[in-house]
């Protein structure tokens, strides 16, 4: 996970004032092993920790170039293609939360279920999460309304909690079951018809045309027809957009 310093008083509350309050919580994920060279920020759940205290600079992390940060090791690295793998290595360095940053982005990455599970916790009921511009800019150049993924504060909840009837009931998720089997059992008999010796020309593309008829079928309650050989042209230049846009 990683979270905006700027964006995110959750993080500064837990890292910066004082310490990783972990003792005042009773986590419920029982997978969360953390290494000794994490005692240094973090104890281990469920424990107490040391009376000092540890301040947000202290958090262990790849060098800081002034300027740049860490932004020349992870293009080293493979770039942002490959920052998946950087992370990983990083939180095998430094281990289970490492503070990092790429030119003026600040961020704390964290790498245990339970402390994840502390920081959610500690999370008010209008959580602030990382801002999108892009995204606000494109909403305020065409005058649309704001969606559950850009909305922040009591809009947020307003929104949110809407769609907490339909999508975080258990009883309710079943329902969507059939529809979704429906579209990954298509799935399924499409790989053996678009594969050459069990590999894929662009598996990218097919997972993309997969998704977005799972997501119309249970928005819409239409198939697209996403997955036939013969695709309508309408279709197909969106899903070729999701892919340009996500790179």
């Amino acid at each position: 996970m990683r979270a905006q310093i700027q964006k995110v008083p959750q993080i500064v509350e837990l890292l910066k004032k004082k310490m990783v309050g972990l003792q005042h919580f009773k986590p419920t994920s029982s997978v969360c092993v953390l290494d000794p060279k994490d005692a240094a920020v973090v104890a281990p759940c469920g424990q107490s920790l040391p009376s000092q205290t540890q301040s947000l600079y202290s958090i262990p992390g790849p060098t800081n170039w002034p300027l740049f940060g860490s932004l020349i090791q992870l293009l080293r690295k493979g770039g942002l293609q490959r920052q998946h793998d950087a992370l990983i290595d990083y939180h095998k360095k430094f281990g289970k939360i490492f503070r990092m940053k790429l030119g003026s982005f600040e961020s704390v990455h964290i790498g245990a279920p339970c402390l994840l599970e502390t920081l959610y916790r500690k999370e008010s009921v209008y959580p602030q999460r990382l801002e999108i511009k892009p995204w606000k800019a494109y909403r305020d150049f065409r005058d649309e309304a704001y969606g559950l993924l850009i909305l922040e504060g009591k809009d947020w909840q307003r929104v949110r909690s809407a769609f907490q009837q339909k999508f975080m009931k258990p009883t309710e998720v079943a329902k969507l079951d059939g529809k979704i089997n429906q579209v990954l059992s298509d799935f399924v008999s499409r790989i053996g018809q678009v594969t050459d010796n069990g590999r894929f020309e662009d598996l990218y593309f097919e997972l993309n045309k997969w998704s977005m008829e799972t997501i119309c079928l249970v928005l819409y309650d239409k198939r697209f027809g996403l997955l036939h050989d013969n695709v309508n042209e309408e279709a197909m230049t969106f899903i070729m957009s999701i892919k340009t846009v996500s790179g």
